[in-house]
């Protein structure tokens, strides 16, 4: 890689701070150039991203950080929670601002999670709360596999919305990866609920599933010309409607 002057992401970090640390009039002129960093989600960032924030901070120390050290899901990648816990360690005269008060949810959620974190002993010490008390309780289930989930969570969104004389519009179902989505949709055809995927296509819609099924399909039916010409199109670059359609043509006149 560095004899194709080539960097990965790791070394678009680790390079700038290598450079930060060993050349100092670099680091002055990056440090002149930039007064104030604001920092977004500070607990997904990773150590190289830390010293990197401090070295160009320096000597002002003007970082203003936002991020919670109770919600990280990226240690997998690198990330340090840590990182939020030893913000005022780092830096010289820094303050906290504990951002305690919640706008979205209702305070049956917000004490469920108070109570969930609580157990954690690397942490800032914060509650949250909200102005809106009244809620339902939270229910908390789990399942063996992702079609049971699914099963039931339609399965309640009926009985709901029988129970208070709902619409289907009144319900949303919520899951962090697309991936997801297939489960929920196949329980939804079959049990004819309309649906609308909300920031992204429906499973069956997607390109990559429409090009798997066309496979399948000519294996089950080799007459069917639709999915040939499907497959024709994304096996081979620079197939156009005038190939395709010879072939078409010399395939009908066989028998």
């Amino acid at each position: 890689m560095r004899a194709a002057n080539a960097f990965d992401f790791d070394d678009l970090l680790l390079t700038p701070l290598e450079l930060l640390r060993s050349n100092a009039e670099f680091r002055e002129i990056l440090q002149r150039k930039y007064d104030h960093l604001l920092i977004d989600e500070f607990q997904d960032t990773n150590q190289v991203q830390f010293d990197l924030a401090c070295l160009i901070a320096q000597p002002q120390n003007n970082v203003f950080a936002v991020g919670d050290d109770d919600q990280s899901i990226y240690s997998w990648r690198g990330a340090n929670y840590r990182n939020v816990l030893d913000f005022g360690k780092k830096l010289d005269g820094a303050r906290i601002y504990r951002m305690e008060q919640n706008y979205r949810s209702t305070q049956p959620i917000l004490d469920a999670a108070n109570d969930v974190i609580a157990a954690s002993l690397h942490r800032h010490d914060k509650r949250l709360w909200t102005d809106r008390k009244v809620g339902d309780k939270v229910t908390l289930r789990s399942y063996s596999r992702p079609a049971d989930e699914a099963n039931e969570i339609v399965g309640e969104i009926e009985f709901v919305k029988s129970k208070r004389e709902l619409r289907y519009s009144d319900f949303v179902i919520l899951f962090r990866t697309n991936a997801i989505s297939r489960y929920f949709e196949e329980v939804l055809v079959q049990q004819r609920v309309p649906y609308n995927v909300v920031g992204g296509l429906r499973f069956y819609e997607r390109k990559e599933i429409k090009d798997f099924i066309a496979y399948l399909r000519i294996l089950a039916n080799p007459h069917d010309e639709q999915a040939w010409t499907r497959v024709m199109r994304e096996l081979t670059a620079g197939v156009g409607a005038t190939t395709i359609g010879r072939l078409m043509s010399a395939a009908r006149t066989r028998p």
